[in-house]
Parts: structure tokens; C-alpha cells; sequence
């Protein structure tokens, strides 16, 4: 099974969506970094973060040059927070040589799923009415019928909060065959409990940490 740790933006306490965050979490031994996109209409181009709040922040290009130094083995995770971003951060990445290296979650639709199946990692949300996260937790009938549309729509992974994976869902979510990555553990106790539940990926805001707690442990066995 493939098994991935993701560095959420930000993680293990460096700036969000910062070149600090790009160039030290390279050198972590984590299979990806996740990095927040946005378009500013102002400077007619795609920026890095988290909210609509725009300050002299990084831009894509900045954080792709960046990034197209580290190991060719680690994945960027793009996580674009409007629609319709993919075809410009794709387009974007193949001039960086990062185009094999790519991995979009966030705001995704059904025919950029298609376009694109391998590099996308659906978010549940966009496959069901919104604010449907409570009916997705208690109503089994419901996540199933979200599931169904994602295996409609030809999704190879999905990407979801770790707060669905209770017992009944996780029964439904693994006999889809998708692959499954999920978000945001915030120690390393909880990246090991989600691993064990059998998921793919596990996007993490203690990925550092993680690897330390990980050594920590294979010294005492």
C-alpha cells in the first residue's frame, strides 16, 4: 500500500505558504508539501495563500523555482482555494519541470477530474451539496451516495477530513477501492492512529515531528 505523509503548509511551526516553509520541509524525509493557491486578480497571477488576504506574499512561480530544486522523488500538493485555477497551476508546473510532481486538492470539479484524473486528489466536499459534512458523519446513506458520485466522476484518490473516518464510513470508503488521504493531524499520535486505519495519505501539521517520534520509537524496539 502506498503510504504518504504530506507537510501541511505551515507545519511544525514555520510560516505558512513561505519560502522557510518550501526550502527546510524539502529536506524533511516526507513524501510531499502542501502549499495554498490563489489567484490575485491584482497582480495578474497565482499566489500563495490561505485566505483573501493579499500582502507581498510569494507566488507560485517563486515557490515552484524554489521547489524544483529539491528531491525529484517529493510531491507538491497544490491546494487551490477558488475554481478554476487547474489548467493555469498545471500549465505553471510543466515549465517548472514539476509537472509529474503535482498533486491538486480544493476547488475541483467534475470535468477538470476527467482532464486530469492522476493528479487529482478529490475533496469530498466537492462531490455533495454544501454544508453537508454533518449528513456525510451521521447519515451512512448519504456518504455512500457522495462516494457513488466520486466513482462516477472517475476519482482515483479522495481526499477528506480525518473527522469522517468512523468505523461504519471507513467500512464504506474502502470497499470504493479509491485511495484516501485525509487532513490535518495535528501530532504525531494521531498521523500513526490514521496510518493504522489504513489510508494513503495523511496530511499532517507535525510532520517533523512525526519522523522524530517515528525514530524515537524504532530505537526502543
Amino acid at each position: 500500500m502506498v503510504k504518504i505523509i504530506t507537510a501541511h503548509s505551515g507545519s511544525d511551526g514555520l510560516i505558512p505558504n513561505s519560502l522557510q516553509f518550501l526550502e527546510k520541509a524539502s529536506q524533511w524525509p516526507v513524501a510531499a508539501l502542501e502549499i495554498d493557491v490563489r489567484w490575485n486578480k491584482g497582480q495578474n497571477q497565482l499566489i500563495l495563500g490561505h485566505d483573501q488576504v493579499f500582502t507581498e506574499g510569494l507566488t507560485l512561480k517563486e515557490a515552484f523555482a524554489t521547489f524544483s530544486h529539491s528531491d525529484d522523488k517529493k510531491l507538491l500538493n497544490c491546494d487551490l482555494k477558488e475554481p478554476n485555477l487547474a489548467e493555469h497551476v498545471i500549465a505553471l508546473a510543466g515549465a517548472y519541470g514539476l509537472d509529474k510532481r503535482l498533486v491538486l486538492t480544493g476547488e475541483l470539479n467534475a470535468s477538470e477530474q476527467q482532464l486530469w484524473p492522476a493528479l487529482i486528489w478529490r475533496n469530498i466536499e466537492t462531490l455533495a451539496p454544501k454544508n453537508s459534512f454533518e449528513r456525510m458523519l451521521k447519515d451512512k446513506h448519504f456518504f455512500k451516495k457522495v462516494l457513488l458520485e466520486a466513482v462516477d466522476e472517475g476519482c482515483r484518490w479522495l481526499n477528506l477530513p480525518f473527522q469522517l473516518l468512523h468505523p461504519v464510513n471507513l467500512t464504506l470508503l474502502k470497499a470504493t477501492g479509491l485511495k484516501l488521504s485525509v487532513w490535518t493531524a495535528g501530532d504525531a499520535d494521531e498521523v500513526d492512529a490514521l496510518l493504522s486505519c489504513g489510508v494513503n495519505n495523511v496530511t499532517t501539521t507535525a510532520a517533523s515531528a512525526y519522523y522524530e517520534f517515528s525514530r524515537g520509537m524504532e530505537k526502543l524496539e
